[in-house]
């Protein structure tokens, strides 16, 4: 006899290796359970909660997630938020960076806000920064400024070669020498700065943030939105960050399983069994680690709505 736990709250519950042909979990809160090793045959999850849950080694076939809803566990989620307020605080152009991969990630939408972001990672700098230098007692402040112009160098010598790398010969040397006079210029404003004495701290701190939000902000795009396989590697390791806590399908059999307009995100799909299962109108693909030989021809072919 089938199981019935539709509109049940079963969160934290284990079925390790139970037995849960035809169950129904409709409209269930299945948060965080554990489905290690179950068999799940035509097992139904259609608009079930499922962040965080376990189907590692299960056998899905014919199972159902339409509307299903995914993501990450809770505690991972602060953890992601605590952990993005630390590489935040290091620099508004590490910031712009890590609040665009969140706009994206959290966002309904497929964009990345850089206007929002700019304020938010300027703002946010020149206070952090402007508290840091004036509160704390007998802070090495001149190391601190060192410390800052060091920085500068480094990301506007580097970018230049990063933005120019693989680019056709014919574009690259105006491409490099436009890029390079910028950073020149803007590395020579920001030092001048930075050892002027009558320029406002404030100020200074500001033209560092917006010149850091800026690159940042142009960096996330070309990783998140245009794939430039340059920089995707910043968006791949947020992604593969968030899904160390998402839904995961590892080694499971997703024989003729449905996941008709779901919502991928967070969620890692790893050595299984793909045959006529059924992608179609999935959403975030992009924000779950999942191989593409999983849209082959003997699945529906998926309409992502990203």
């Amino acid at each position: 006899m089938s199981r019935d736990y539709s509109n049940a709250t079963l969160r934290d519950r284990s079925f390790k290796n139970e037995d849960l042909k035809n169950a129904n979990f409709c409209n269930a809160d299945i948060r965080d359970v554990d489905f290690t090793n179950a068999d799940l045959t035509d097992a139904r999850f259609n608009e079930a909660k499922i962040n965080g849950v376990n189907f590692c080694g299960a056998n899905l076939t014919n199972a159902r997630f339409d509307n299903a809803v995914y993501g990450l566990k809770t505690w991972w989620t602060i953890f992601l938020a605590i952990f993005s307020f630390l590489i935040f605080s290091l620099s508004a152009f590490a910031g712009s960076i890590i609040i665009s991969c969140n706009f994206y990630f959290y966002s309904r939408t497929r964009s990345i806000k850089p206007v929002i972001t700019l304020l938010i990672s300027v703002i946010y700098i020149t206070i952090l920064q402007g508290h840091i230098l004036t509160h704390i007692q007998n802070s090495p402040i001149g190391y601190i400024r060192y410390t800052a112009i060091s920085a500068v160098l480094i990301v506007g010598v580097f970018v230049p070669f990063l933005v120019t790398l693989d680019e056709p010969r014919s574009k690259s040397y105006s491409k490099l020498l436009l890029v390079m006079v910028s950073s020149l210029g803007l590395i020579i404003l920001t030092i001048f700065l930075l050892t002027v004495k009558p320029f406002n701290p404030e100020i200074i701190r500001a033209i560092g943030a917006i010149y850091g939000g800026i690159l940042g902000i142009y960096i996330s795009y070309q990783a998140i939105i245009i794939k430039d396989k340059k920089y995707v590697w910043l968006w791949n390791f947020f992604v593969y960050l968030a899904s160390i806590q998402g839904t995961k399908f590892y080694h499971c059999n997703l024989e003729n399983t449905s996941f008709f307009q779901v919502n991928l995100k967070g969620s890692h799909f790893s050595e299984c069994i793909v045959k006529k299962t059924n992608w179609q109108k999935v959403k975030k693909t992009d924000c779950s680690r999942i191989q593409a030989n999983y849209f082959e021809e003997d699945s529906t072919t998926p309409y992502s709505e990203q």
